[in-house]
């Protein structure tokens, strides 16, 4: 019953994931069909419990990249936004749990900083998203002391990243993200606590590949399918 419970608890997880990026691709003017989307999500999420230095977001953003278009620094800016959203809802469960214990000194502490922190990061973010020129100007200043063959490609990447942070100009989206990301933490804890890591990610991995079809890269593959057996040895 507790594995069921699991189960259904990473199927909700992926579920709330799927919308907040949709929000964000959405945000940043991009549409990638449900079925693309929930493969590269499983893909990145899968190969994050394989790979050292959470490698899976990389695998992730060149999944979206291949069956779905989407830029690079589009999906890195997007991946930030996902990053400060978790660590905004973790300050905060942290915040509330040490309250709701009536625990201070350091669990307090902690959780007043990184709430503290995380707010004025997401406020700084706000306002770079809400005036792109204003970004892409600074981007430009700085490339004007690199050389030539450069400031072309460092002005693109910095307009494509404060794109995919296009879901922070509007209140509403905002909100809609916050409740997914806090919904999926909720679920993530849950089913994490039940079934094993490392085998929840050879699942999700071994369900994914084959989903992308030839997008990705053969040798990637193979040598993820090779580790999954050792790792769950």
């Amino acid at each position: 019953m507790s594995v069921a419970a699991a189960l259904g608890a990473v199927l909700a997880n992926l579920a709330f994931v799927t919308v907040r990026w949709r929000i964000l691709l959405r945000a940043a003017g991009f549409a990638l069909p449900v079925r693309r989307l929930l493969s590269a999500i499983c893909a990145g999420l899968g190969a994050n419990n394989l790979l050292p230095a959470r490698g899976g977001d990389l695998v992730r953003l060149e999944s979206m990249r291949q069956v779905g278009g989407i830029p690079p620094f589009v999906g890195v800016g997007a991946l930030f936004a996902e990053r400060l959203l978790d660590g905004l809802v973790l300050s905060v469960w942290i915040l509330a749990g040490a309250l709701l214990a009536g625990k201070g000194g350091v669990l307090l502490l902690t959780g007043v900083a990184l709430s503290a922190g995380t707010g004025v990061e997401l406020l700084l973010v706000a306002l770079v998203a809400a005036r792109p020129e204003r970004a892409s100007r600074a981007a430009a200043g700085v490339a004007g002391r690199l050389p030539a063959r450069w400031r072309g490609s460092l002005e693109s990447a910095a307009g494509s990243f404060v794109a995919g942070l296009g879901a922070f100009r509007d209140r509403r989206t905002l909100a809609g993200l916050l409740l997914s990301s806090t919904a999926a933490y909720v679920l993530t804890v849950h089913a994490f606590v039940v079934l094993p890591v490392t085998v929840l990610g050879i699942a999700l991995l071994r369900i994914a590949l084959p989903a992308l079809g030839t997008g990705m890269p053969l040798r990637l593959s193979a040598r993820l399918r090779a580790l999954a057996p050792a790792r769950s040895a």
